[in-house]
């Protein structure tokens, strides 16, 4: 605001605002399609908190105004609009986190030239975009009063920082959640909007929160206080299901469970047990498994560990009498990540990962050693995920070293180029892409699309091939899948959302969302030996087409699938259709 009097003084505070006020905003469980929306929010917080804080300490601040010498000259006030002075230096002050270079540029095209009120103005803008830039979203810049008849402009710069970060009560819990979200918020050190987000993003992992953040204006200049508010709903979740995806020699259909618990021991951390075994087992006809995952977290760092068994028997018929074989499985892993980059709509992350994979194959108890092994893999993962405007573009691509150690098998002398290799090498990627188009009415279709790869320097163990032909690579094969050193496969899917048949909170807690699919998938294989390697079966090249309808809701879950092969080689039997069929329910404790 520009004011005239007859002192012959221009006066006026700039201050920049963001967005308008709004009220606090929840923060979304791993949905990281309200990223930009997330941010603009915060945005908007903290306005409302910079209003309330000059409101509160208007007694300490001293007016704003700009004095300059203007000549009185009758009817002169148009003339004064417009009046501008040459500016030989130009200082940002308390602009502690804006180095010098930096500095230099923001002003250098100001400097030495006759700038205006509204030149002016445009600094102050472009000060402010650069700290907003780099995720300092509660910086302010105004102008303080100052003559510029001695060829110098001063802007001043208030680095919002944080004065505090508190959930509920703050009680004891709430504090180590709060320690381990945001361990990188410090008081008195600058607000970023990119740690904000790194924190609520950590808290949004588990489903059960349901969080309220508001920005509070703090007792010092420019000082803002991080207060949230969150009341967990249904940390323990109990999930019963039942499906087809097994073998027949072990056991078609299987019934599973899994726990999973939120925030267990206090800090944000996750938990999940599973379970799942062939309701029809028998000797000679087993599948059955169990397995542990935990997830914690810490700023930017996320530490999750897994354990897995499993175990199998099967009969093999043969020509004067039956044996059984049968083999268990046991894997370790553990991984840590850590977020490098994020922005508005991408975000960077790089993880290392050990795991440890131990197998026992045996025909009737004798243990068959060529077939029983212990391999240590380490892995390097570089994750990208993409959104914008409703796409959503996520990959995946990850280095894999086999280990001489941890009790690993060690290669020996005398390998042939066919022989499996414990000490390996091989990359592998995995890319996702989801694109919504919507449609008259209610109705919306979505595209998804999934691509995976592996390509492998040494011939590998079957535990670390890359295995298709089933309803998580290439649909329409079940019993028959093939598997190689290398190799790739492409699933496309569109879906159709239709539009809820009615608008009852029980319909769609329990049916929710109906959608109808069709999809095409196809994937390649191949051996280091090539064609000829593996028994002829070195080489090979599937695809198949499938269609089904999936209903999704916070209680029910109901997936079935229609497939047929399309495209085999010749070692593979096809069957002239397959049938995948699932259902879970999901009790919310």
């Amino acid at each position: 605001m520009i004011v005239y009097s007859n002192s012959r003084c221009i006066g006026f505070l700039i201050t920049l605002c963001l967005m308008f006020p709004s009220p606090g905003f929840a923060i979304p469980p791993v949905d990281e399609q309200r990223a930009i929306e997330q941010q603009n929010r915060i945005l908007q917080q903290q306005d409302k908190a910079f209003d309330q804080w000059q409101q509160q300490h208007q007694h300490e601040q001293q007016s704003p105004d700009i004095e300059i010498d203007i000549p009185q000259q009758p009817s002169a006030t148009g003339a004064n609009k417009n009046r501008c002075f040459e500016v030989q230096t130009i200082t940002l002050e308390g602009a502690a986190k804006v180095d010098a270079q930096t500095q230099q540029q923001l002003v250098a095209p100001y400097i030495n030239t006759c700038i205006s009120v509204q030149s002016i103005q445009s600094l102050v803008k472009e000060v402010t975009a650069y700290y907003v830039g780099k995720g300092y979203i509660t910086t302010r810049v105004y102008v303080p009063k100052q003559d510029l008849h001695q060829g110098s402009l001063k802007l001043q710069v208030i680095e919002g920082k944080l004065e505090a970060i508190q959930l509920n009560k703050n009680s004891t819990q709430d504090q180590w959640q709060v320690a381990t979200a945001f361990p990188q918020m410090k008081r008195g050190e600058l607000l970023n909007l990119r740690d904000l987000e790194q924190g609520l993003d950590q808290m949004g992992r588990l489903s059960s929160n349901n969080a309220t953040m508001d920005l509070l204006p703090g007792k010092e200049k420019g000082s803002s206080i991080v207060s949230l508010s969150n009341t967990p709903q249904h940390q323990t979740r109990f999930v019963l299901g039942a499906d087809n995806a097994g073998q027949k020699s072990t056991g078609e259909y299987r019934l599973k469970g899994t726990l999973y618990r939120d925030n267990l021991i206090g800090v944000n951390d996750f938990w999940s047990l599973n379970y799942a075994e062939n309701p029809d087992s028998t000797s000679g006809k087993l599948s059955r498994s169990a397995g542990l995952y935990v997830s914690v977290p810490y700023g930017y760092w996320t530490f999750s560990s897994n354990a897995t068994y499993s175990e199998y028997e099967s009969t093999i018929n043969g020509s004067v009498t039956d044996f059984i074989t049968s083999g268990n499985t046991d894997n370790y892993s553990v991984d840590l990540s850590r977020l490098i980059y994020r922005s508005q709509t991408q975000k960077l992350s790089l993880a290392g990962r050990l795991d440890l994979k131990e197998s026992e194959n045996f025909i009737e108890d004798v243990k068959i050693d060529n077939s029983s092994r212990s391999l240590s893999v380490a892995s390097l993962t570089l994750d990208h995920s993409y959104h914008y405007n409703g796409h959503t573009l996520s990959s995946a691509m990850a280095y894999h070293q086999g280990l001489d150690a941890f009790g690993a098998k060690e290669d020996g002398s005398g390998l042939t180029s066919v022989n499996p290799r414990a000490q390996f090498q091989k990359f592998t990627a995995d890319v996702n892409y989801c694109h919504p188009v919507p449609l008259s009415g209610s109705f919306a279709l979505n595209y998804c699309g999934n691509a995976q790869g592996q390509y492998s320097f040494d011939p590998l163990y079957s535990q670390e091939q890359l295995a298709i032909g089933d309803q998580y690579s290439v649909r329409g094969f079940k019993e028959n899948g093939i598997s190689g050193d290398s190799g790739a496969y492409l699933r496309n899917e569109l879906s159709f959302v239709l539009p809820p048949l009615s608008d009852k909170e029980w319909y769609q807690s329990v049916i929710g969302s109906i959608q109808p699919f069709v999809a095409y998938d196809n994937g390649m294989i191949r051996d280091m030996g090539g064609k000829e390697a593996n028994g002829g079966r070195g080489k090979g090249y599937l695809s198949g087409w499938a269609t089904g309808i999936n209903i999704q809701s916070p209680y029910l879950n109901i997936g079935l699938t229609y497939s047929q092969p399309i495209t085999s080689p010749s070692f593979v039997t096809e069957r002239d259709d397959e049938i995948y069929a699932s259902a879970s329910v999901t009790i919310r404790l």
